[in-house]
């Protein structure tokens, strides 16, 4: 492996050689197991900020761990775009944890004083803010508008979202509510044991996207699907803003599978053409330009130098998002999976 390239990074302005003695200083103190990684990029494939913008490489993050590069470690701008959704962790086939590496790099940062004290609370600010600005885009690629995304971020994050305003509270239960969850119990074929819910908000705590409950709520969503109140919950754009972390499966203390129920709601709404392909392949082109953004907004507080991304554009293009809303008529549920 060529280390010189491997290690390349615009903000490490000088040649990285590894000192032999900081090997285990980071890994043996560390839940990490950085010392387990055989570089298979499994977690590159994982991470949702690589896969839309290139920025961070967990895989990257653990070599230079191994490799005792704890200076440059702390320097580097990667570890403040994790997310935290561990799906890093869960993608390794050898247990190795990079989430855990980045949480151990970052209060490191702020121990050294390299950064602010209350960054952390920066940074969570951000992300709220991210989810907000993903809501906002999956609200009108759905009604079929242009999501342009102007310079001012915070402004547009606290917009209202659409969707958080309607009044969704339940009057009657639907009567073919047991069909709903009987469509839900499975997902190609593993179960969900969606009807072992009984709400104790372990995954809407855990969930990394539940900034703001208004906004998007794994459990609201399972208590829908468990009352039958399918319609609202199959043309809402919350559904989309979940980024298949696992991590509210991981926290149901009732083994409800958490994660199954969101991509099996999704699989109905494209079955029941409440959504259509062409929106699920504009929302991943979407989410590039939304996620630039974001590590945008952390290099500036950061005070980082911006460093061009092949993936970043300034607009969303029109064209992308025609045809993504089907013709649904309004009021209208369709019975084609669960009968009536």
């Amino acid at each position: 492996m060529d280390l010189q390239n491997f290690f390349s990074d615009p903000y490490l302005n000088r040649e990285i050689r590894p000192p032999p003695l900081n090997r285990r200083v980071l890994p043996e103190p560390t839940p990490s197991r950085c010392h387990f990684c055989y570089a298979c990029g499994s977690c590159l494939t994982a991470c949702p900020v690589n896969l839309a913008t290139n920025r961070l490489q967990p895989r990257k993050l653990v070599m230079m761990a191994n490799f005792g590069l704890i200076e440059e470690l702390v320097r580097l701008p990667e570890i403040w775009y994790c997310l935290s959704c561990n799906r890093c962790n869960n993608a390794c086939p050898m247990t190795v944890k990079p989430a855990a590496l980045v949480a151990h790099l970052r209060l490191e940062a702020v121990r050294q004083s390299l950064v602010k004290k209350d960054i952390l609370s920066d940074i969570q600010e951000l992300q709220r803010q991210l989810h907000r600005l993903r809501a906002h885009v999956a609200a009108a690629m759905l009604s079929g508008r242009d999501p342009v995304l102007s310079s001012d971020w915070r402004g547009m994050a606290e917009l209202p979202i659409e969707y958080c305003s309607k009044d969704l509270t339940p009057t009657e239960i639907p009567a073919d509510a047991r069909s709903i969850r009987k469509a839900c119990s499975t997902y190609l074929g593993y179960p969900t044991n969606l009807s072992e819910c009984f709400t104790c908000s372990e995954c809407r705590n855990a969930c990394p996207v539940c900034h703001e409950p208004s906004v998007f709520d794994p459990m609201w969503m399972l208590r829908m699907m468990n009352l039958g109140f399918a319609a609202d919950l199959l043309a809402s754009p919350m559904m989309w803003l979940c980024i298949d972390c696992e991590t509210c499966t991981h926290a149901c203390m009732q083994r409800v599978r958490v994660h199954l129920v969101i991509r099996r709601i999704q699989q109905i709404a494209l079955q029941e053409n409440y959504v259509s392909s062409a929106f699920v392949r504009s929302w991943k082109q979407a989410q590039k330009i939304v996620y630039s953004r974001f590590i945008e907004e952390i290099d500036r507080l950061l005070s980082f130098p911006a460093v061009s991304s092949t993936n970043s554009e300034p607009t969303f293009c029109s064209k992308q998002i025609q045809s993504c809303v089907p013709a649904v008529e309004e009021n209208s549920t369709s019975r084609v999976l669960w009968g009536g």
